[in-house]
């Protein structure tokens, strides 16, 4: 009654086994039955790896034993290696609440950031250097600003879809040059993992100014008799 059993590795999920096998708790056991002298055989065992490893390199171990009537201490087989790979991905969409404004207007920020790979991203931080002709007013929580740089401290972004949202609210200047003046601005991201900065697409805002002259005229004299004098 020969029987060999697998305890399956960390981060694996059970798929199926040769017949004869069952598998209960993360452990496989298959029951051979009689093993002739010098014959032998082969089980297999199919798991599936976990969506979401570690960053970086992970090694997932995996050894058998095998059992007899004959033998009832277990004889552990050679262990095998699978070397799993896997990082984040992140990328960071802005976008900003209007495309046309004049000067000492407000302009609402948005940068959306998403996590699309197999590993969570920790430490991810979010930095947005703003355009020339604007003054910061406020900003999401996770937000400080200093000398025309917002920085945003999010934290861990999970994998798989792992996103979020910060707002960056500034202030157009008052005083333009005139005709037309885009006001262009882009994100970055970055984290532990990725520690060149991933950055946005650029959104772009145009200001129209002008000048607006008056004349105002006005007379010493409201009421005055010939050969008076007059000055405007």
């Amino acid at each position: 009654a020969v029987v060999v059993s697998d305890t399956l590795p960390p981060k694996t999920t059970f798929a199926s086994a040769s017949p004869g096998c069952v598998h209960l708790a993360g452990v496989v056991t298959c029951s051979i039955g009689t093993v002739l002298h010098g014959a032998s055989g082969s089980v297999d065992i199919m798991v599936q790896l976990d969506s979401v490893f570690p960053s970086g390199n992970t090694d997932v171990i995996n050894s058998g034993t095998i059992q007899s009537t004959e033998i009832p201490t277990p004889v552990p087989s050679n262990p095998v290696t699978t070397v799993v790979s896997a990082s984040p991905i992140l990328t960071l969409a802005k976008g900003v609440d209007t495309t046309d404004a004049i000067p000492s207007e407000m302009l609402i920020y948005t940068l959306t950031y998403i996590n699309s790979g197999n590993a969570d991203a920790a430490s991810v931080v979010i930095t947005d250097p703003l355009p020339l002709k604007t003054t910061f007013v406020s900003a999401s929580p996770e937000c400080t600003h200093l000398t025309g740089v917002v920085t945003c401290n999010v934290g861990t972004v999970l994998a798989l879809g792992g996103t979020g949202s910060v707002t960056i609210t500034v202030q157009l200047d008052s005083v333009f040059p005139n005709g037309m003046t885009s006001v262009t601005d882009m994100g970055n991201v970055r984290s532990a993992e990725i520690t060149t900065p991933v950055n946005s697409n650029p959104v772009t805002t145009v200001v129209t100014a002008s000048p607006i002259l008056s004349l105002v005229k006005a007379v010493d004299k409201l009421a005055a008799v010939p050969a008076d004098t007059l000055v405007y």
